[in-house]
């Protein structure tokens, strides 16, 4: 089977951690780039989340809009985009 790679903004995980009863690594989570990774790479081991919390009930911090969590995928997306592809373009772009 091949390999994939999933992108999504930091601040989606950080507000699906918070959601799952993670509220102090969901602060850390927002300054990185993944939910039961986040939790493992946070903590050193893999384990389930606590608890799904209400949506309502997010700090400020972590309320967002569709609409801004959209933008913040397309910034993404556009930065993903903005990189070379494959070996060729790697070698060709350092010389």
């Amino acid at each position: 089977m091949g390999s994939f790679v999933i992108h999504i903004p930091p601040i989606s995980i950080a507000r699906e951690l918070w959601r799952l009863g993670e509220p102090e690594l969901a602060d850390r989570a927002a300054k990185l780039a993944v939910m039961l990774a986040a939790i493992e790479h946070l903590e050193g081991k893999a384990r389930p989340c606590a608890r799904r919390l209400p949506e309502t009930q997010l700090p400020p911090a972590l309320q967002s809009t569709e609409d801004e969590r959209w933008a913040a995928l397309a910034a993404m997306s556009q930065q993903l985009h903005a990189r070379p592809r494959g070996l060729r373009a790697l070698f060709r772009r350092s010389g």
